[in-house]
């Protein structure tokens, strides 16, 4: 492997590389599972929509990445330029952090964005949503992260039709993680 200027990664910068790839894909697919289990178990008309329509799952996960995905911030980041938004001038220079996850809720991009609808189709070109990013900082593991995701619901609720969650939804335990939303515990019942 070799980095933009031509010159080859030396044998560590490799390992990195790749254990940073690996590491960053399983903990935040991990969550969006656990996350979208939660979803899904406290909308139950919605998975039994993807029960009842298998070929739905897809769809459904597009829709989970925005209504419950990992990531709800972007790195810190400095404004390039002065720039106006909602009013507020940030200048060239600024520390500023996007919020992922407001632009996921937003009613200009989303017809009812606070209610979760595993049928939804993406809005304009692509996902929609920005659960894996977007542009430049798109995130390299978002089809197999989807796959993932895919294929660990439909085959949690294949095998346990009738999971349910042993606790009320405002009872689950939120891990304290600045810019994240992961599951400390999922406690659920298999009948």
């Amino acid at each position: 492997m070799h980095d933009e200027d031509g010159d080859k990664l030396a044998d560590d910068e490799l390992v990195t590389f790749v254990v940073t790839l690996v590491m960053a894909g399983h903990e935040t697919t991990a969550h969006l599972i656990g996350n979208s289990i939660a979803a899904l178990l406290a909308h139950p008309t919605s998975w039994r929509c993807c029960a009842s329509t298998p070929e739905l799952w897809p769809t459904a996960v597009h829709e989970l990445v925005r209504w419950c995905g990992t990531a709800l911030l972007t790195g810190l980041r400095y404004a390039a330029e002065d720039v106006e938004v909602g009013g507020v001038l940030i200048k060239a220079g600024e520390l500023v952090s996007p919020v992922l996850v407001a632009a996921n809720y937003d009613p200009r991009q989303y017809t009812a964005p606070d209610r979760l609808d595993v049928t939804r189709q993406p809005a304009g070109h692509g996902e929609g949503h920005l659960g894996f990013g977007h542009g430049a900082h798109y995130c390299l593991g978002a089809a197999l992260a989807r796959q993932e995701a895919e294929v660990a619901l439909r085959a949690l609720f294949d095998r346990f039709p009738r999971l349910e969650l042993a606790v009320p939804e405002s009872e689950l335990v939120w891990q304290p993680v600045p810019g994240s939303r992961r599951l400390e515990k999922l406690p659920v019942t298999l009948d």
